[in-house]
This record gives structure tokens, sequence and C-alpha cells, in this order.
């Protein structure tokens, strides 16, 4: 099949051998823009190790790899997240799972322009939360002055 050729072909040309595990046997990456190591570097640790690379987004891809994304690629993922969830991590994470020689959690690996951020209500609510926590406990406490103010 083609896909194996371009596999093989691809292993020749690096001069290494084709599979040293199936480490990444069910994961197929595409790796977006400029990255350090290299797609193509990258490419090869996961034919390598069992994987597949595209060179294109699909509905075959399983992990996006990238170091940045364009905030017009960044909204897509958000809008598209629920209808089809699929990670973006930094190529680091490919490094750390050949390393451990297991698939490693993606959640520290995912760019951090799509990590969820605490929104300024929630914030705003958990800062309120524990300022009124900490006059209750003054009160209580016998901290807190009462004074008589002219009506």
């Amino acid at each position: 099949n083609k896909r194996r050729k371009i596999k093989e072909q691809f292993a020749e040309s690096s001069g290494k051998s084709l599979t040293h595990s199936q480490l990444f046997s069910k994961v197929v990456v595409y790796v977006n823009g400029y990255t350090r190591p290299s797609a193509r570097e990258l490419e090869a640790l996961v034919y390598q190790h069992g994987g597949q690379a595209e060179k294109m987004d699909s509905s075959r891809v399983t992990h996006m790899v990238a170091n940045t994304l364009p905030s017009a690629k960044i909204f897509k993922i958000m809008d598209l997240k629920g209808l089809s969830h699929k990670p973006v991590v930094s190529p680091q994470w490919i490094l750390d799972c050949v390393d451990q020689k297991k698939l490693v959690p993606c959640a520290p690996y995912i760019l951090r322009q799509l990590k969820p951020k605490v929104s300024i209500t929630k914030m705003f609510t958990n800062i309120n939360a524990k300022s009124s926590m900490r006059t209750r406990q003054a009160e209580t406490d016998g901290d807190v002055e009462m004074k008589d103010y002219p009506s």
C-alpha cells in the first residue's frame, strides 16, 4: 500500500531501521508549521516507533504537533473542539514519549495558547468569596472594631 511504501522510503532515506517499537501504533500526527526538532525529524521518530504522519490535518490525525499557532487556527480549533477533539501538543511530547518508552499524558504538553484561562468573573468571584470569609473570621475572632457612624 502507498502509506507503507512512503514509510519505507522515508526510513531508507534517513538511514535508520524501519521500526524500533510500536509506541505510536495508534498515533497519527500532523506537524503544523516550524518546530524544533524539525517536522521531518519528528515524523521520523513517529514512524520509527510504529506511528504515522500526515502532511495535512485530516480526520485520521490523532495529535497535532506545533510550537505555536496563528490566531485564526486557534479560533478554528476552539470552535471545533467539541466536535472533533484532538490534542495540540508541543514537539516535546513526542520526545518524552520516546525517552520514557510509553505514551505520556498530553495535558502537560498542550499548547499554552489553548489551555483554559480563568475567566475574570470567576477570578473576582473567588476573590470576593475569600474576602468575605476573612471578614467573617475576623468578626468571630473579635478583631473587627464596630464604630458608631452618624446617621
